[in-house]
């Protein structure tokens, strides 16, 4: 038992220390940097998908095909980070 509690001592110090460092003013300053860089981040990779996907869609014959591609391609590759994230 004692080396259960040598192992967690970093992770419960972590959580003492989050507790009684900074002030509330600056824990929603980062709060408030974090979601702008997040949301900046999100908005900038829908700017590309949307760009791509119009370009793609003005292609004639294929497409429609190829944006079906990329989009599934996309989705495999999100849910294999999801899935690998969990092991």
């Amino acid at each position: 038992m004692r080396e259960v509690f040598t192992l967690l001592k970093p992770r419960l110090w972590s959580f003492r220390n989050r507790g009684l460092a900074g002030s509330l003013r600056g824990r929603k300053l980062r709060s408030f940097l974090f979601a702008t860089i997040g949301f900046l981040f999100w908005g900038g990779i829908f700017l590309v998908f949307y760009r791509v996907l119009t370009y793609f869609q003005r292609v004639e014959g294929f497409g429609d095909i190829l944006a079906y591609k990329l989009l599934s391609m996309a989705l495999i590759t999100f849910f294999s980070l999801l899935i690998s994230a969990g092991f």
